[in-house]
Protein backbone atom coordinates (compact mmCIF):
# COMPACT_ATOMS: atom_id res chain seq x y z
CA UNK A 1 0.00 0.00 0.00
CA UNK A 2 1.31 3.39 -1.03
CA UNK A 3 2.25 6.16 1.76
CA UNK A 4 0.85 9.33 0.93
CA UNK A 5 1.72 12.65 2.80
CA UNK A 6 -0.97 15.42 2.62
CA UNK A 7 -0.18 18.73 4.88
CA UNK A 8 -2.52 21.54 5.03
CA UNK A 9 -1.52 24.12 6.63
CA UNK A 10 -3.67 28.10 6.79
CA UNK A 11 -2.23 31.39 7.84
CA UNK A 12 -3.78 34.91 8.58
CA UNK A 13 -1.72 37.95 9.21
CA UNK A 14 -4.15 40.97 10.13
CA UNK A 15 -2.94 44.36 10.05
CA UNK A 16 0.59 42.87 8.51
CA UNK A 17 2.02 45.61 6.33
CA UNK A 18 -0.82 46.84 3.49
CA UNK A 19 -0.51 44.60 0.11
CA UNK A 20 -0.50 47.00 -2.40
CA UNK A 21 1.84 45.46 -5.24
CA UNK A 22 3.07 42.15 -6.32
CA UNK A 23 6.39 42.61 -4.34
CA UNK A 24 4.55 42.92 -1.03
CA UNK A 25 2.75 40.18 -1.92
CA UNK A 26 5.25 38.10 -2.67
CA UNK A 27 7.13 38.73 0.37
CA UNK A 28 3.65 37.84 2.47
CA UNK A 29 3.74 34.21 1.00
CA UNK A 30 7.48 34.16 1.38
CA UNK A 31 7.05 34.57 5.19
CA UNK A 32 3.89 31.91 5.19
CA UNK A 33 5.95 29.54 3.78
CA UNK A 34 9.54 30.05 6.32
CA UNK A 35 6.73 29.75 9.37
CA UNK A 36 5.64 26.51 8.30
CA UNK A 37 8.27 23.91 6.09
CA UNK A 38 5.47 21.90 4.68
CA UNK A 39 3.99 24.91 2.99
CA UNK A 40 6.23 25.19 0.37
CA UNK A 41 8.35 23.82 -1.86
CA UNK A 42 11.53 25.79 -1.67
CA UNK A 43 10.06 29.23 -0.17
CA UNK A 44 13.53 30.95 -1.09
CA UNK A 45 13.39 29.51 -4.58
CA UNK A 46 9.48 30.29 -4.66
CA UNK A 47 10.27 33.86 -3.76
CA UNK A 48 13.38 34.06 -6.35
CA UNK A 49 11.44 33.02 -8.91
CA UNK A 50 8.29 35.10 -8.41
CA UNK A 51 10.47 38.57 -8.45
CA UNK A 52 11.13 37.56 -11.94
CA UNK A 53 7.65 37.76 -12.88
CA UNK A 54 6.87 41.05 -11.13
CA UNK A 55 5.86 42.30 -15.22
CA UNK A 56 3.22 39.85 -15.89
CA UNK A 57 0.51 40.00 -13.08
CA UNK A 58 -1.21 42.81 -13.26
CA UNK A 59 -4.72 41.42 -12.54
CA UNK A 60 -4.65 40.82 -8.54
CA UNK A 61 -6.71 43.30 -6.89
CA UNK A 62 -5.04 43.34 -3.34
CA UNK A 63 -7.69 45.19 -1.34
CA UNK A 64 -10.15 42.04 -2.51
CA UNK A 65 -9.28 38.88 -4.37
CA UNK A 66 -8.70 35.52 -4.61
CA UNK A 67 -5.23 34.22 -5.45
CA UNK A 68 -4.33 31.23 -6.40
CA UNK A 69 -0.98 29.42 -6.78
CA UNK A 70 0.66 26.23 -8.03
CA UNK A 71 4.48 25.43 -7.50
CA UNK A 72 6.66 21.76 -7.67
CA UNK A 73 10.50 21.31 -8.10
CA UNK A 74 12.04 18.51 -9.82
CA UNK A 75 15.14 18.56 -7.85
CA UNK A 76 16.76 15.67 -10.47
CA UNK A 77 16.90 18.41 -13.21
CA UNK A 78 16.76 21.68 -10.96
CA UNK A 79 13.43 22.92 -12.90
CA UNK A 80 10.89 24.70 -10.43
CA UNK A 81 7.22 25.21 -11.97
CA UNK A 82 4.74 27.91 -10.79
CA UNK A 83 1.04 29.08 -11.90
CA UNK A 84 -0.50 32.25 -10.57
CA UNK A 85 -4.09 32.79 -11.32
CA UNK A 86 -7.14 34.82 -10.31
CA UNK A 87 -10.11 35.02 -12.15
CA UNK A 88 -8.94 37.80 -14.37
CA UNK A 89 -5.86 36.46 -15.45
CA UNK A 90 -2.79 33.99 -15.11
CA UNK A 91 0.88 33.41 -15.57
CA UNK A 92 2.99 30.15 -15.84
CA UNK A 93 6.13 29.91 -15.97
CA UNK A 94 9.46 27.71 -15.34
CA UNK A 95 13.07 28.55 -13.96
CA UNK A 96 15.59 26.28 -15.13
CA UNK A 97 19.53 27.34 -14.46
CA UNK A 98 18.41 30.81 -13.43
CA UNK A 99 16.71 31.10 -17.17
CA UNK A 100 12.68 32.43 -17.17
CA UNK A 101 10.58 30.53 -19.22
CA UNK A 102 6.52 31.60 -19.33
CA UNK A 103 4.53 28.73 -20.64
CA UNK A 104 0.79 27.29 -20.68
CA UNK A 105 -0.38 23.96 -18.97
CA UNK A 106 2.81 23.21 -17.22
CA UNK A 107 0.27 21.28 -14.80
CA UNK A 108 -2.79 19.03 -15.33
CA UNK A 109 -6.19 20.29 -15.96
CA UNK A 110 -8.33 19.04 -13.39
CA UNK A 111 -5.45 20.08 -10.68
CA UNK A 112 -6.25 23.84 -11.42
CA UNK A 113 -10.07 23.07 -10.39
CA UNK A 114 -9.13 21.01 -7.25
CA UNK A 115 -6.95 24.38 -5.55
CA UNK A 116 -9.98 26.57 -7.12
CA UNK A 117 -12.38 24.55 -5.03
CA UNK A 118 -9.87 24.21 -2.54
CA UNK A 119 -11.32 20.28 -2.73
CA UNK A 120 -8.86 18.56 -0.24
CA UNK A 121 -10.38 14.67 -0.12
CA UNK A 122 -9.82 14.65 -3.79
CA UNK A 123 -6.03 15.92 -3.76
CA UNK A 124 -5.64 13.42 -1.04
CA UNK A 125 -6.99 10.22 -3.20
CA UNK A 126 -5.67 11.82 -6.76
CA UNK A 127 -2.42 11.57 -4.48
CA UNK A 128 -3.14 8.17 -3.22
CA UNK A 129 -4.06 6.64 -6.34
CA UNK A 130 -1.48 7.75 -8.73
CA UNK A 131 1.37 10.15 -7.10
CA UNK A 132 5.19 9.66 -7.37
CA UNK A 133 3.80 8.38 -11.20
CA UNK A 134 6.18 11.15 -12.94
CA UNK A 135 9.34 11.36 -10.53
CA UNK A 136 7.27 12.23 -7.60
CA UNK A 137 8.04 15.86 -7.00
CA UNK A 138 6.79 17.12 -4.59
CA UNK A 139 4.00 20.06 -5.25
CA UNK A 140 2.55 22.68 -3.59
CA UNK A 141 -0.74 24.30 -3.71
CA UNK A 142 -1.98 27.13 -2.62
CA UNK A 143 -5.15 30.00 -1.87
CA UNK A 144 -4.81 33.25 -0.84
CA UNK A 145 -7.57 35.60 0.42
CA UNK A 146 -6.89 39.27 0.57
CA UNK A 147 -9.68 41.30 2.29
CA UNK A 148 -8.63 45.34 2.97
CA UNK A 149 -5.65 44.57 3.72
CA UNK A 150 -6.03 41.04 5.64
CA UNK A 151 -3.82 38.13 4.08
CA UNK A 152 -4.85 34.91 4.09
CA UNK A 153 -2.83 31.70 3.20
CA UNK A 154 -4.29 28.03 3.39
CA UNK A 155 -1.55 25.89 1.62
CA UNK A 156 -1.45 21.60 0.93
CA UNK A 157 2.03 20.01 -0.16
CA UNK A 158 1.66 17.05 -2.00
CA UNK A 159 3.14 14.48 -4.31
CA UNK A 160 2.51 14.94 -7.95
CA UNK A 161 -0.28 12.72 -9.43
CA UNK A 162 -1.15 11.64 -12.89
CA UNK A 163 -3.93 9.30 -14.18
CA UNK A 164 -3.59 8.81 -17.72
CA UNK A 165 -7.36 8.17 -18.40
CA UNK A 166 -8.29 11.68 -16.77
CA UNK A 167 -5.29 13.47 -17.17
CA UNK A 168 -4.84 13.13 -21.21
Amino acid sequence: MKNFVLFFISFVFIGCSSIKNFNTFSKQIYKAQKVEKDCGVYPKLSFESRKKVIDRIDFINYSNDTVYCLESYYTETGEYYSAIWTKKGTVEFKVYQNNLEYGQKFFIKRLYKMIEEWDLPTIQKAEKESGGMLGGAMMMGAIITLDNGNFKMDCIQFKEFFNIGLDK
